[in-house]
């Protein structure tokens, strides 16, 4: 093969005509009605409600101060606290939240709102496999691996959570694969502009996106001639720069405010929590941080309802099992010298 010469495009079926789009338009009804279903299913206490419950916290103080107040960065107290109270959590880039507060001005604060954007990532995904495995295998490939995607019990489960790491990285993450082959294959610049636009949008999404970059450099170095570094230099830096820049805007707009007991935040039973062991707002001299376990005993020690307590904690089954023994040790205790009290 010359140097510089676009590899050639893969010979595959192409999806054009009506044997390719009816199945396909089949394939997302389908999606469509299965995250339609699951659409207003209320949270709980499982590993859905624990890994979406800072997130949600962050859409809505999106919706309640706007996202520019703190440079994008989320905050997750879940009531109305003064700016110097807030608790910033910039772990993950601003898009999922973003878009989701941005449905949820349009349509309301609900769960089906909530979990709309994720759901709507989730279809798009099963298109997308269908047409990428359609225009490579065929369309009997590409409504298998629809099929398989769509009603898998993971994507079942977690198709419409709202996550980071979730069903809007999946799309991104295979837009990226199928722009950057169409890139590799033709050569044209719209599929080199389309592949930065995606990459970019699946960077604000999160990290795991940057997995990509190793990988695909790999398959560009090993599939060009020898002079193929050459274009892909600078794509590589600019990658690096917008690495660089998300860490630096996380470490700008958490600093000094990243602590998940801060007072003022209303974790349930974390509220008196907090601000019995790291101070009153009033009291001259706050801690910063405190050990979660000691907090817990001296919260449990003082609580007057252990019956109320104790069926919050019960919401909690994902916490650590000598964690969890260790607060229901003190729950009996606090049980007991109430009982005993009464006698």
């Amino acid at each position: 093969m010359p140097r510089g010469e676009p590899l050639p495009a893969h010979p595959g079926p192409q999806p054009h005509g009506n044997g390719a789009w009816r199945p396909l338009f089949v394939l997302v009804v389908a999606a469509t009605l299965v995250r339609a279903a699951l659409l207003d299913r209320p949270f709980v206490a499982d590993n859905e409600g624990t890994a979406c419950g800072p997130l949600l916290c962050v859409v809505r103080n999106y919706l309640r101060y706007g996202p520019l107040v703190t440079g994008f960065g989320g905050i997750i107290n879940t009531s109305t606290v003064p700016p110097d109270r807030w608790v910033i959590y910039a772990h993950h880039p601003p898009l999922v939240p973003l878009l989701i507060a941005g449905f949820q001005r349009i349509a309301g604060i609900s769960e089906s709102t909530a979990r709309a954007v994720p759901s709507l990532f989730s279809v798009a995904s099963a298109a997308l496999l269908y047409l990428m495995a359609a225009r490579r295998f065929g369309v009997r490939a590409a409504v298998a691996a629809g099929v398989l995607y769509t009603f898998c019990p993971l994507t079942l489960l977690f198709g419409g959570m709202q996550d980071y790491v979730g069903a809007q990285l999946v799309f991104f993450g295979l837009a990226t694969i199928e722009t950057y082959v169409r890139w590799v294959e033709t050569g044209r610049t719209r599929w080199l502009a389309a592949l930065t636009v995606v990459f970019f949008l699946g960077a604000l999404t999160d990290w795991p996106i940057f997995y990509l970059v190793p990988a695909l450099s790999g398959h560009y170095l090993l599939t060009r001639p020898r002079r193929g570094f050459v274009p892909l230099a600078p794509l590589l830096a600019a990658v690096s720069l917008l690495f660089v820049a998300l860490v630096v805007w996380a470490q700008a707009v958490s600093a000094g405010r990243e602590y998940w007991t801060a007072t003022g935040g209303d974790f349930s039973v974390l509220h008196k929590l907090a601000i019995r062991t790291l101070g009153h707002p009033d009291s001259d001299a706050t801690p910063l941080s405190v050990r979660m376990d000691r907090a817990v005993d001296q919260y449990l020690r003082d609580h007057s309802h252990p019956e109320l307590l104790v069926r919050r904690l019960r919401e909690f089954e994902d916490w650590p099992r000598a964690f969890a023994s260790r607060i229901m040790t003190a729950v009996k205790g606090v049980s007991q010298d109430t009982l005993n009290s009464l006698k």
